[in-house]
């Protein structure tokens, strides 16, 4: 099969590069969708990317602008060491072409507008169920470990005695940087969600409030005793939370919508012509 773009014609060697970085995207599709799709369609996919490509490199070769010299003399320099037996001025000329194709880019978003709040809220209230969080708490623990090394009896008599110095009004954090057997960090956990941690410690951590200080307790692990830093109760998160967020996501699927309609104009122009060879 031989194609063409008005006139160019389609380089075989691009699109088998092209099969060989769609295919993990394209087995990944398969196994998720439990999809059949018709024989020859990664090729097809292969061969649409590689025409959109000549398109934008043909629009860009038209652009009426002048790349200063020093900017790709710049990017020349960092590349100049790999080009192999490829003549430079066919280098520079690829380097000058990409720099249009990256401006050409930028022309097309730049007047893309940045969705209004009321766009932001309206799509919030539509998507709720998109921004729920789940309840989730941050713990820092002290922990004495139970294995081969340390028996049960040993650990529990070393953990009651940094109780007592907790007891006694030393800082939780401050013991747990000097006798935890994980004191990085002063033992802080992060936040985590339930079915994140061992079921023992989960149900100590989230029954507690914030601030306060648990009595020791027994998991796979060892004996631990656990201060709640925070806790996030689950629900919706509020809108001026994800605003920001939403906004540039948003945006970005703007932008992505401008570039494929510009495509799609390019297309519906293109003398696309496929002939066998």
């Amino acid at each position: 099969m031989k194609i063409t773009v008005n006139g160019e014609e389609l380089d075989n060697a691009l699109v088998a590069q092209e099969v060989e970085r769609l295919t993990p995207d394209y087995e990944r599709y398969i196994e998720e969708n439990q999809a059949d799709p018709p024989e020859g369609q990664l090729e097809e996919w292969a061969v649409e990317n590689i025409v959109e490509r000549m398109l934008m490199m043909q629009a860009a070769g038209d652009l009426d602008a002048e790349i200063p010299a020093e900017q790709i003399d710049a990017a020349f320099e960092e590349v100049k060491d790999n080009i192999g037996e490829t003549p430079e001025a066919d280098v520079r000329a690829e380097i000058e072409l990409q720099m249009k194709v990256d401006l050409l880019m930028q022309k097309m978003v730049d007047d893309v507008p940045t969705p209004p709040d009321a766009e932001l809220k309206a799509y919030y209230d539509e998507n709720l169920e998109m921004f729920v969080r789940a309840e989730q708490v941050r713990a820092s623990h002290i922990i004495k470990h139970v294995n081969p090394s340390v028996d049960r009896e040993t650990a529990f008599a070393e953990i009651v005695e940094v109780q007592a110095q907790l007891n006694a009004g030393a800082p939780f954090e401050e013991l747990a940087s000097q006798h935890s057997d994980c004191p990085d960090s002063a033992g802080d956990l992060g936040f985590f969600e339930r079915g994140q941690m061992v079921e023992e410690f989960e149900k100590v951590a989230f029954s507690m409030k914030v601030g306060d200080i648990s009595d020791i307790f027994l998991t796979d692990f060892g004996y631990h005793i656990v201060k709640v830093q925070d806790h996030i109760p689950g629900g919706p998160v509020p809108f001026e939370d994800v605003k920001e967020q939403l906004g540039e996501h948003m945006l970005e699927q703007a932008k992505s919508h401008a570039v494929e309609a510009f495509l799609d104009g390019l297309k519906d122009k293109a003398a696309i012509e496929r002939t066998e060879e």
